[in-house]
């Protein structure tokens, strides 16, 4: 398992380019901003539970298991936002 840290900065980098892509297909087609804008707004609430969950790692049992389950979850989330990005 990696450091917290190193966890916590795959993470913003994941969500950022979730947002980088969006504000790139507002760009090109700048009437799909307001869809656009919701995906960004779940992104960030996306990574501020995330952070949460990561922060309160103290209360879990088996903290491998609960890391393993948390990134498993996060990259379903993403690849749902991803989805919803080249969708539109």
């Amino acid at each position: 398992m990696a450091s917290r840290r190193d966890l916590k900065r795959a993470i913003n980098a994941e969500i950022a380019d979730v947002i980088d892509h969006c504000y790139d297909v507002v760009a090109e087609s700048p009437e799909k901003e307001g869809k656009m804008n919701e995906i960004v707004d779940a992104s960030v609430e996306l990574y501020d539970r995330v952070i949460i969950a990561i922060n309160s790692y103290k209360s879990a049992e088996n903290k491998g298991a609960y890391f393993a389950d948390l990134e498993s979850n996060l990259e379903k989330e993403l690849q749902e936002l991803n989805k919803k990005v080249t969708k539109l």
